[in-house]
């Protein structure tokens, strides 16, 4: 649903599953914040919450203001983010991997130019992220399990960019085994098979060759390579990783002294 007023138009997307929300996210994408919104999280963007009609939540990602040159781009050129993290959910959940239900998103825009953006999906509570891992008395199983779901990511194509412990979730099911499920989609590339990206997922997740290997044990166990093969190229993979943040922490320094 569109709706203009002057020169600032609201687009709205609302899932079929989702109708009866459909009011509640245009309000937001008008309005802002609700007076009844619960904040989760909020630096570079803001994400807060809203109860349901059912007792649940509903879980409302704001994206930051983009900067002069996005505004244009994301209006003209790419999709907004909250579209893509929408799009790349529907799609993720088509191929049989887990993310928080997707219920539509909205933007904002004025002429040709997008303002703001917005995600909504459903709350899931009985979920944990993946970070601290080494805190689980179980993290070889986890870590284990874990590879295997990376070979069935690379197998179906999918090119997570921010493969990170923020953005893998994960609980224990009653059989004792794991379902992961996966938040932040906005940069995803799919029906990717480019063994030299995908294999970049392997850079981020976690900080210790310890850990590390046993995620490359349950990815050989799940492909049939060789061991020495995929923790070779994981190895590698953490390795870039962490020569691009520290390379990015010393521009971030070089650049704050300047400003001073």
């Amino acid at each position: 649903m569109s709706q203009k007023t002057g020169e600032v138009e609201y687009n709205v997307v609302t899932a079929d599953n989702a109708s009866e929300y459909s009011a509640l996210f245009q309000s937001i994408v008008e309005k802002g914040q609700p007076d009844n919104a619960v904040t989760v999280y909020k630096a570079r963007n803001h994400i807060y919450r809203v109860p349901d009609k059912s007792g649940g939540w509903i879980n409302i990602k704001d994206f930051k203001l983009p900067n002069i040159v996005n505004k244009y781009v994301y209006g003209n050129i790419r999709h907004s983010k909250a579209r893509r993290s929408y799009e790349n959910a529907l799609e993720l959940m088509r191929l049989g991997f887990s993310t928080p239900m997707p219920l539509g998103y909205g933007e904002v825009m004025e002429g040709r130019c997008l303002t703001r953006s917005y995600y909504f999906s459903r709350q899931v509570d009985d979920i944990i992220e993946m970070r601290d891992v080494a805190r689980h008395a179980d993290w070889r199983e986890l870590l284990f399990a874990l590879g295997k779901e990376m070979a069935r990511l690379h197998d179906a194509g999918v090119w997570m960019k921010d493969f990170s412990p923020g953005n893998v979730l994960f609980k224990r099911t009653p059989d004792g085994n794991y379902q992961f499920s996966y938040v932040d989609l906005n940069r995803i590339n799919f029906n990717c098979t480019s063994r030299k990206k995908l294999m970049k997922m392997f850079g981020a997740m976690v900080y210790s060759p310890a850990h590390l290997m046993a995620i490359a044990e349950g990815y050989a166990s799940a492909t049939g390579m060789k061991l020495k093969v995929v923790a070779r190229e994981a190895l590698i993979a953490m390795s870039r990783f962490e020569q691009r943040t520290a390379r990015k922490k010393m521009l971030k320094q070089l650049l704050f002294k300047k400003q001073k």
